[in-house]
């Protein structure tokens, strides 16, 4: 079925002619500074982003707070929001999961990390985030296509000819479960995290990339909202992950811990909240310690 959809619709000519523009804005943009809790690597390489997005008319809204005000995750912001957001916006959001205490072992796993989204730009048409995530990837990080992995459902079907056209081919792409995909919720054709009071419930595509040794790292997700070439809603990055895989310096989670017990401090400070018990349990400690 996967081979047939390729073949099928790479064939519709109209479909891969998509307009991919963005008005640029000519009002001057709000100055948003970038999150404190970057470190000097990951800092460049969204300064780098933030520079090709915003020249296509992008503007940075501010992040929500690294600690919350519930017990979902510990009391640690799990993702990104962009709040308050007609459209064409971006946000750096830290984050932090107590989940991925079980794999911190694993590349790219880290106590603090930061997610870079940017949504449909206003008035746009087509697969705009998907077409300015290609531009970026390939064309400014020199990632390697032929090394590009992408995991969905059947749902995300209408995306083929576009991938074709960036030169994707049958094998790079898996196909998941629907239902299989929904009950995990964990991003890969589906996103939907048990217990989270904002209640994300979206149909995904997960983007991965091969390193040298055949491992694959996930990088980032695209957001569908349904099946239509419009409902592409966003597109989400690590920006560590995407680091790792242009051949920066590999970050494991050892050497982050002191960051996240600054940021985690640091955000808790500045809200008078006490500190959560995700604090407690990514650092290893007890709450009366």
């Amino acid at each position: 079925m996967q081979r047939r959809y390729f073949l099928a619709f790479a064939a519709f000519s109209g479909l891969g002619k998509l307009s991919f523009g963005l008005p640029r804005r000519s009002r001057a943009a709000r100055v948003v500074p970038l999150p404190p809790t970057l470190d000097d690597q990951t800092s460049r390489l969204a300064k780098e982003l933030l520079h090709h997005l915003q020249q296509r008319g992008y503007e940075l809204t501010a992040p929500l707070p690294l600690v919350t005000e519930h017990s979902f995750n510990g009391g640690l912001q799990f993702d990104d929001e962009i709040k308050g957001s007609s459209s064409g916006h971006i946000v750096i959001q830290p984050a932090a999961r107590v989940d991925d205490i079980k794999q911190k072992d694993r590349i790219g796993v880290l106590p603090l990390f930061h997610i870079i989204n940017f949504d449909q730009s206003k008035g746009s048409t087509g697969f705009l985030p998907l077409d300015q995530t290609f531009n970026f990837l390939i064309r400014h990080l020199g990632l390697e296509p032929s090394r590009l992995r992408f995991t969905g459902t059947d749902r995300a079907l209408f995306l083929f000819p576009f991938l074709a056209e960036h030169g994707i081919v049958e094998s790079q792409v898996r196909l998941v479960d629907w239902d299989k995909a929904r009950a995990l919720g964990t991003g890969s054709g589906y996103f939907e995290p048990k217990g989270d009071p904002r209640s994300p419930s979206f149909n995904t595509l997960s983007i991965e990339y091969l390193l040298d040794d055949g491992s694959e790292l996930e990088i980032g997700e695209i957001t569908l909202t349904d099946d239509r070439p419009a409902a592409v809603r966003s597109a989400g990055f690590g920006l560590e992950r995407l680091s790792f895989a242009r051949g920066d310096r590999l970050t494991k989670w050892h050497e982050t811990l002191p960051a996240f017990r600054r940021a985690v401090e640091r955000d808790a400070r500045r809200q008078s909240l006490p500190l959560p018990a995700g604090y407690f349990e990514i650092l290893g400690r007890s709450t009366s310690g």
